[in-house]
């Protein structure tokens, strides 16, 4: 397994350290704590980080040498905003960036006011700009359509490049020109190219199915980087923070319900949520922040943790996301989130097509599961009874095992007729694999952390509300939103106490006195 991450920090401090705009930070609350990211330098330890659901950035730098070696060239000398900026490649039609501000908490989400059309890259990081710009460029057919003969001013797909850890579990790396393969456990969803200008901010955001991620950031001259910071021994500048949350903090970070009620986005402001507007301590996250490098680590993204990102340098990054046949699962989780949205998602066509065709669920996503199942199955017994004792058989039995569980846990996503086809050979093979496991007295809930949290997600899906926060039935936080930000009381005992506080905080807040009414209440004068 690969080493455990140091203690929290203060997340402010981090983000001051790796150099986010003052403009930021200086608002934070120093009440938010954070862990970095792990980095992974075997693939074993991936595998464990991937269970766990942990962000982790990747040590072998195989996983990006094709995508660097366009940008360096022979001489290692190349800069990714140059070779965009400075070249040929053309846009067929204008595109659009956002503005600093789109997604931010009280902001409707289809303002024109936080848009900007772009003709080039160069337009993205114009240093006139007076308000940053984040332009991510998705590399689909329809696009690829609009160049003139043989291609010209073509953008290449360098995302098409990366090599991916854990074939087995996220699908094989495929080049350019290589074709889709339908039995392959990795689905390729989407590829983009990311420019980003210093102090843009990524809002809290799901990915759009329920997909991994795997992104890194392409390498910068040093004359193009301002007050640059260096992550450890690296060597390579920040360019990107990601900031995580747990999928169990979810209805911290955005509140669905009073955006579906608003039109407007309601959501946590890390930036400049007071303190005293936040629950005790025991409520909050301790975010996974990952820093994003030029030239560095890629980092792979895990599927439905909300996350924002804030830039810290002009940049350019590239990414490639994949839905895996391994964790349909986080495809159900995440078909279970958007049902309580008010705007259904524009929805992959692995999701909306494939996983809808009964035929296409048994071809290509069961029967390739199953074959891994039963070589597992075959491990697994092959190490219980003769093989040789040892701490490397232990290891490869266990795996062996934690694969297992994943698969079926998987595969169990399929029997859920609210949200797939149900297939009587598909769903006979899945009770089957589920009676093998069983009989050698393998539990998916003792050896998968995702699992064992499965059933409390649901459950605190259903529970959601836009009046309260809850603590599992042991503490009650009334709710408010003050501009689409969310403001806590103190903590009660019982749901009844919570919902009078929050009366008394809705009327402060027409009233305009919001703070004061807060503070009475957490000092214990009303």
């Amino acid at each position: 397994e690969g080493d455990e991450p140091p203690s929290s920090r203060v997340l402010r401090e981090v983000l001051e350290e790796w150099g986010v705009p003052t403009r930021l930070t200086e608002g934070m609350s120093t009440r938010w704590r954070c862990k970095v990211a792990p980095l992974a330098s075997t693939e074993s330890q991936v595998f464990e980080y991937v269970l766990k659901g942990v962000p982790v950035l990747l040590a072998d730098p195989k996983y990006a040498s094709a995508p660097f070696q366009v940008i360096q060239g022979d001489e290692g000398k190349g800069c990714a905003l140059e070779y965009y900026c400075d070249s040929s490649f053309d846009f067929c039609r204008p595109k659009i960036a956002f503005l600093g501000g789109w997604g931010a908490p009280g902001r409707d989400l289809c303002d024109e006011e936080y848009l900007s059309l772009v003709g080039s890259f160069k337009d993205v990081v114009d240093p006139l700009n007076q308000n940053p710009k984040n332009l991510q460029m998705f590399h689909r057919e329809e696009e690829e359509q609009g160049y003139g003969e043989e291609g010209k001013g073509k953008i290449p797909v360098l995302p098409r490049e990366l090599e991916w850890p854990l074939p087995m579990m996220l699908g094989s790396s495929r080049g350019e020109e290589a074709e889709p393969d339908a039995s392959d456990v990795g689905v390729v969803c989407d590829n983009a190219t990311r420019l980003s200008q210093r102090g843009a901010v990524t809002w809290w955001h799901l990915d759009d199915g329920g997909e991994f991620v795997l992104q890194v950031g392409l390498p910068l001259k040093e004359d193009k980087q301002k007050d640059a910071r260096y992550w450890d021994k690296s060597g390579k500048p920040i360019v990107k923070i990601f900031i995580f949350a747990e999928k169990s903090h979810y209805k911290l970070i955005t509140q669905d319900l009073e955006g579906n009620k608003t039109g407007r986005a309601a959501c946590l402001d890390l930036f400049t949520t007071p303190s005293e507007y936040l629950p005790d301590d025991a409520m909050l996250p301790v975010f996974w922040v990952a820093p994003l490098l030029a030239g560095g680590y890629p980092l792979l993204s895990p599927p439905n943790a909300p996350h924002m990102v804030v830039t810290a340098q002009d940049c350019v990054m590239i990414e490639q996301r994949r839905i895996s046949k391994v964790f349909l699962d986080e495809v159900e989780y995440f078909l279970r989130r958007a049902r309580i949205w008010n705007k259904d998602p524009i929805l992959y066509d692995f999701i909306e097509k494939d996983l809808q065709d009964g035929e296409k669920i048994l071809r290509h996503v069961a029967e390739p599961l199953m074959t891994q199942a039963e070589e597992c199955l075959s491990q697994v017994d092959a190490l219980s009874d003769g093989g040789t004792a040892g701490e490397g058989e232990d290891s490869g039995l266990k795996m062996a095992k934690q694969k297992l569980v994943r698969i079926e846990s998987s595969l169990s996503a399929l029997l859920l007729e609210e949200f797939f086809p149900q297939r009587e050979e598909v769903c006979t093979r899945i009770r089957k694999l589920q009676e093998d496991l069983k009989r050698r007295g393998i539990v998916a809930v003792e050896l998968d952390p995702r699992e064992a949290l499965r059933k409390s997600l649901v459950d605190g899906m259903s529970e959601e509300e836009e009046k309260i926060l809850s603590d599992g039935g042991k503490a009650f936080y009334a709710m408010v939103h003050e501009r689409g930000q969310p403001r806590w009381g103190p903590r009660r005992d019982t749901r009844e106490e919570a919902l009078k506080d929050r009366k008394k905080l809705k009327r402060a807040c027409l009233e305009r006195r919001l703070h004061e009414c807060m503070m009475n209440m957490k000092q214990g004068g009303e």
